[in-house]
């Protein structure tokens, strides 16, 4: 793990999107509006506020950014379903 102090948080955000990995990120803070600016604006595949950065919900889609991930692939979650899932309709006359 790297610890880097940075002053501001504008130039917090510019630090940790200039990696080029985005698998998880994390913030603690008891500013809100900050927490949710920085869940919309952080290159990462999962955000978690407030908590550590692993452990997922095992329902949730886990996958990552830039050299995390090929950025178009999430696993578990309603994308596995999805990507498991054949749909068949089938039509029954109850009547015969």
């Amino acid at each position: 793990m790297a610890v880097l102090a940075v002053e501001k948080f504008e130039a917090t955000l510019a630090v940790v999107n200039g990696v080029d990995v985005g698998l998880s990120a994390s913030l603690v803070t008891r500013d809100r509006k900050k927490a949710m600016v920085y869940s919309e604006r952080i290159e990462a595949g999962v955000v978690k506020l407030d908590q550590i950065s692993t452990g997922l919900a095992l329902q949730a889609p886990f996958g990552g950014v830039k050299k995390s991930s090929t950025d178009s692939f999430k696993e578990q979650g309603g994308g596995a379903i999805d990507f498991y899932t054949r749909v068949k309709p089938v039509y029954l006359d109850y009547s015969a």
